[in-house]
């Protein structure tokens, strides 16, 4: 009844006060869910040609519809990655280095609801069982406030009706991954994240979409949906807000 509530008062709100780009500040359309077309033109979509597995942009291969980056060629442990845009140009790093470092939690509704596109786009939300936000350790969500991954998926979960299952854990507070190489970052997060054993029965046998903010060398989503495999879970995919247009993995 409570959430019922919530979101009557909430779109109460939205009617009587006009709604303004999160990017720019001026003002859009209720349809525009706080990004203006304008700003929409300088988000850097992710399309095809991309890696059937990562969904980094390659070169067109125009007779293989899943071609693979050489990455997912030679090692096969990624889980399948759809992101809404590339992480570059203005709008969208901005946005999220005011959201994640900024402490502006109500643009999570906002760039949610691009997850939540990028989900319609690629993936087939109604063939999941719930959705399962990339978690950050407790202390880093004390500090911060929150966890980004978890309002990102917000819009996505009400959007399909799914649950948002806090089944995996961080165990180690690993070093920030910003400016680690690819096989730092592998190093840096190996059995960091946990599916206890009271959690399991949620994840066994279950379809799962794991939402990200940014996939860079994809070693923490690989992490994720690791564990969740081994806890049960009968498949695991990836969507996230942006994915980097090229993977680092030397530097």
């Amino acid at each position: 009844m409570g959430g019922t509530i919530k979101r009557a008062v909430w779109e109460l709100l939205e009617l009587l006060v006009p709604p303004v780009c999160c990017h720019c500040l001026r003002p859009c359309r209720h349809d525009e869910h706080g990004l203006c077309r304008a700003c929409r033109r300088g988000v850097v979509r992710s399309e095809p040609p991309f890696c059937h597995r990562c969904a980094v942009p390659i070169r067109a291969v125009p007779e293989q519809e899943s071609a693979l980056c050489p990455r997912c060629a030679d090692h096969h442990t990624m889980p399948r990655v759809r992101a809404y845009a590339q992480f570059a140009g203005d709008v969208l790093p901005s946005l999220m280095v005011r959201c994640k470092y900024g402490g502006e939690q109500h643009l999570g509704r906002s760039l949610g609801e691009l997850v939540w596109a990028a989900a319609k786009t690629w993936l087939q939300p109604a063939d999941y069982d719930g959705v399962v936000a990339v978690p950050l350790h407790d202390r880093r969500v004390l500090k911060r406030g929150f966890n980004q991954s978890v309002l990102l998926a917000g819009p996505l979960c009400r959007g399909e009706g799914l649950p948002l299952l806090s089944v995996l854990r961080r165990v180690d507070r690993t070093a920030a991954q910003v400016g680690l190489g690819a096989e730092q970052r592998s190093h840096n997060l190996r059995g960091s994240f946990v599916c206890p054993a009271t959690h399991r029965t949620q994840v066994q046998g279950r379809r799962l979409l794991l939402v990200d903010d940014v996939v860079t060398t994809g070693w923490t989503v690989t992490e994720c949906a690791l564990e969740l495999r081994r806890a049960g879970a009968l498949q695991v995919d990836v969507v996230c807000l942006a994915r980097t247009p090229q993977q680092r993995l030397g530097s």
